[in-house]
């Protein structure tokens, strides 16, 4: 029996010597299954390509049988899913667009997504609530910061008639904003109510201070311009007082007296000067 065996041995080595290698299963060039699984060497499965109603799948897993990719196309979007301990990352396309989606655990930490033809970046607190949004629209490209309520507290802008910084109370009302337009830079403040109570501009022709009692109205104007400096205070009641350049208008004749940096004017409700210097 030991020479027999060796006898075959000694055959199938023969047979390898001619042809140089063992002969190998007969290739096909297609293979149909609802389920394809590949194992390691220890019978775990770490590869699996199914197909169900929802569409094509490919999962792996790791040695302790914890998905770490999942790869699916399903009737209305396609997504790929990558986990390392806690942390996955999500991308998707769908008929909106694409998105990826950085998670900790269940909670979206980042989102970086190109849908409906508005390009956008958001970041999510430790709750799960956008603090961030940088997006970029038709109307203009904008910045926007959330409170943990997730109310709207500032907002930046480069519309097409200039940039723009709003600042937000945490009733969501603006209370601030600055702007950078054609006409030149200028600074606004509301109250509560949203009525407006100073503002700081500076055109091309003139820079101003205005500040405005609770019900919007003027009541001092701080300003230069190619006649001069000029401060100006209203009352509730008409009464005036002006210090600096400005032009005097007669009322009874219409004739107008420009008045010098160093003058002083105190006019009352009906346009009448109570007391001027100099005279």
């Amino acid at each position: 029996r030991l020479r027999t065996g060796l006898a075959l041995l000694l055959a199938l080595g023969g047979m390898i010597a001619l042809t140089g290698q063992i002969q190998r299963p007969k290739l096909s060039d297609e293979v149909w299954t609802k389920r394809l699984v590949i194992a390691d060497q220890a019978g775990k499965m770490r590869m699996g390509l199914s197909m169900s109603k929802e569409g094509p799948a490919l999962l792996m897993w790791d040695e302790a049988g914890a998905t770490r990719v999942s790869l699916a196309a399903g009737k209305d979007n396609s997504t790929l899913v990558l986990r390392e301990g806690t942390g996955n990352v999500r991308l998707a396309a769908g008929k909106g667009g694409p998105a990826l989606h950085l998670m900790d655990g269940s909670r979206e930490q980042v989102r970086l997504a190109a849908q409906q033809g508005e390009p956008s970046l958001i970041l999510y607190d430790e709750a799960g609530k956008p603090r961030a949004r940088l997006r970029a629209d038709k109307a203009a490209p904008a910045l926007a910061l959330y409170d943990r309520a997730g109310m709207e507290r500032a907002r930046l802008a480069a519309a097409e008639d200039g940039p723009a910084l709003a600042l937000y109370d945490e009733a969501g009302k603006g209370r601030a904003r600055l702007t950078g337009g054609g006409q030149g830079p200028a600074l606004t403040l509301w109250n509560a109510a949203g009525n407006a109570r100073a503002g700081l501009a500076a055109t091309q022709d003139e820079a101003a201070l205005i500040l405005r009692d609770e019900a919007g109205q003027e009541r001092a104007r701080l300003a230069t311009d190619g006649k001069g400096p000029l401060l100006r205070l209203w009352d509730a009641e008409g009464y005036t007082a002006t210090l600096g350049a400005t032009e005097l208008v007669t009322p009874a004749t219409g004739a107008t007296e420009k008045r010098p940096a160093a003058s002083i004017l105190l006019i009352d409700k009906d346009k009448k000067v109570l007391w001027k210097a100099p005279q």
